[in-house]
């Protein structure tokens, strides 16, 4: 649960995309009939830093999590796009009581369209490393 929590703490946390977005960051899937924008996000993977002597501490994590941004039209979603990685690129420190070594962008991807909700989708990929 913690890259779920980290990653909405990044998200909810900027004001540039709260600005855009209001309160819709959901995990997983929008709710029907939810107004756009909106952002959604799942845990791709998460797996462990190859720490060979777990007793030794706190285990250092790897996970990597995809956030789709949801927009009525094509400028929009460029501007939600952009908020995500101000929000989630090149970030560290103490984030939702988890200590985040570091958050990057891994992957911006294809621009998309959906025909029900009609709306434009892009994914961008994040990687978190964090302790647990």
């Amino acid at each position: 649960m913690a890259p779920e929590k980290i990653l909405h703490a990044l998200l909810r946390d900027s004001a540039g995309l709260v600005a855009l977005v209001q309160n819709r960051i959901y995990p997983l899937r929008r709710p029907q009939g939810d107004p756009l924008p909106a952002v959604v996000y799942r845990l791709i993977s998460e797996v462990p830093s190859g720490v060979i002597d777990q007793s030794a501490g706190p285990a250092l994590m790897t996970a990597r999590v995809q956030i789709d941004a949801l927009a009525s039209n094509y400028s929009l979603l460029k501007q939600v796009i952009e908020q995500i990685k101000n929000a989630c690129h090149l970030k560290s420190g103490t984030v939702a009581g988890c200590h985040l070594v570091s958050a990057t962008l891994e992957l911006a991807g294809p621009d998309d369209w959906i025909d029900d909700p009609q709306c434009f989708v892009q994914p961008v990929d994040i990687r978190l490393i964090y302790y647990v």
